[in-house]
Order: structure tokens, then C-alpha cells, then sequence
């Protein structure tokens, strides 16, 4: 439950989300750091590998960051983008052989090209796409599934009843549309669509 995280989340981490949701509530998206079932929805079905990159968009607190090494992906194998600078300082302190980048997530093939790295594995995002607007969803989402290699997935949430990844862009890329479920105790609760790139 996205209570009981808090109680496990630092006073001083609750403080810089409560500030950043003020400030920016649409880019933060949900009201609550992501709670315990939330996190394990998102990472349930990427398979860890040695070889290839997991990128986290909006990570945050990092609920889903630990999602994710506990799922047993790599930590140097992770690469966070986040555009918020004091959540980009808390990630690097808890999360040191991770690549933590401060940016945007319109912007990851440029974040990605600059650190020489032509695809990736998997991409899990916690950004809130349909308040982004038309232009920037549309943005964000080419940008991801343009990196993915093949067989690899698109995990998003979402705190609306309908998957926010543009169909067009999904049919673009020979992907699928999957719902892997609902974290009902999560607050709000949380959707979770992943789009499966086609081997």
C-alpha cells in the first residue's frame, strides 16, 4: 500500500515530493510516492539481464528504482532519467553505479545517444503521459520505442482507465498492448499497460 511505503520513506523525502508536486503537479503526477504493489506490477514481467539497459523515466523516490534491483537487474545497468534536481541528488546517494541523469523524458534518445548507447532493453515509466499534452506524449513515446530492442517492453502507469501510449505509435513499432493489471490498495490507484516490442 502507498501508506505503507511512506512510513518507510524518509521525512525529508516526503518533504521534496510534497514540494514538487506543489510546484509542478502534472509533471509529478501522483499525490504519493508509488506504494509496494504498484512497484512489483511494474517490474513483474522484465526479465534481468547482464547485457542490456533498463531506463526509468520520472523515477522520483524511487519505489520502482528498487522495484527493479530487486527484480534483480543490475544497478550499473540502470539508467534514471529524472528531471527534478533534488530527487537527481537523493538517486545518486542511494543508487551510486546507477546512471542518474537530470532531463527530461522527451528528451531520452539524446540522453541515451550521449551516453553511447544505441538501444535498450526496457523502459519503465512513472510519468504522468496523459497530462503532458498531444505533442509531448507523442514525443516521449516515439522516443522510447524507437530505442527498444526487439522482445524488449514499455511499462507505463497511469491513473486513468485507458492505456496513454498512442495506438498509431504502437502499430508503428510492431508492438502489443498489454494490461498487466491494477494496484487497487496504491493511492491513487495505479494501471499498468506495457507495450511489447515483436521479436
Amino acid at each position: 500500500m502507498a501508506l505503507a511505503s511512506i512510513i518507510l520513506v524518509s521525512k525529508d523525502l516526503i518533504s521534496i515530493w510534497i514540494r514538487n508536486y506543489l510546484r509542478h503537479p502534472l509533471r509529478v503526477g501522483a499525490i504519493l510516492p508509488s506504494g509496494n504493489s504498484l512497484s512489483h506490477l511494474m517490474v513483474a514481467d522484465i526479465q534481468p539481464s547482464s547485457q542490456g539497459y533498463v531506463v526509468e523515466l520520472g523515477p522520483g523516490t524511487g519505489s520502482f528504482t528498487k522495484a527493479l534491483v530487486n527484480q534483480g537487474v543490475p544497478e550499473n545497468r540502470l539508467i534514471l532519467i529524472e528531471s527534478a534536481k533534488e530527487f537527481v541528488s537523493h538517486l545518486r546517494r542511494v543508487h551510486p553505479t546507477a546512471t542518474v541523469i537530470h532531463g527530461n523524458a522527451e528528451d531520452i534518445e539524446y540522453h541515451i545517444g550521449s551516453l553511447g548507447i544505441r538501444n535498450i532493453d526496457h523502459v519503465v515509466s512513472g510519468i504522468p503521459l496523459v497530462s503532458c499534452g498531444e505533442d509531448t506524449r507523442e514525443k516521449i513515446c516515439e522516443g522510447v520505442l524507437n530505442l527498444i530492442n526487439r522482445g524488449g517492453s514499455f511499462v507505463q502507469v497511469t491513473y486513468f482507465g485507458f492505456c496513454p501510449i498512442p495506438q498509431k505509435l504502437i502499430s508503428k513499432y510492431n508492438s502489443k498492448r498489454i494490461f498487466s493489471g491494477a494496484a487497487k490498495w496504491n493511492f491513487p490507484p495505479g494501471f499498468v499497460w506495457r507495450i511489447k516490442k515483436d521479436i
